[in-house]
């Protein structure tokens, strides 16, 4: 996740003093994937939609997720490169 760190100074009850306090926000989610393949049918689990045919218009995410039934391998790495 990406966030940003803040600090705020306010007034404590409990203290009957300022202190301050950090806050994080998170602004963001990413997930990065590298394939060596990708088929029709992962696009349709990744963006929810129907089946993807030439010349026809999708909908993305017009499904829910249970719509469709697969496999997934995922082979997960270090930063060294070695496979976990």
């Amino acid at each position: 996740p990406t966030t940003e760190d803040d600090a705020r100074t306010v007034f404590s009850r409990d203290t009957t003093s300022y202190v301050t306090r950090k806050n994080t926000k998170v602004t963001g989610n990413t997930i990065e994937i590298n394939s060596t393949e990708v088929n029709p049918v992962c696009w349709q689990v990744i963006y929810q939609c129907d089946r993807l045919e030439a010349g026809k218009e999708v909908q993305p995410f017009s499904r829910n997720i249970y719509g469709q039934k697969v496999w997934a391998r995922l082979t997960k790495y270090q930063e060294d490169k070695k496979e976990m």
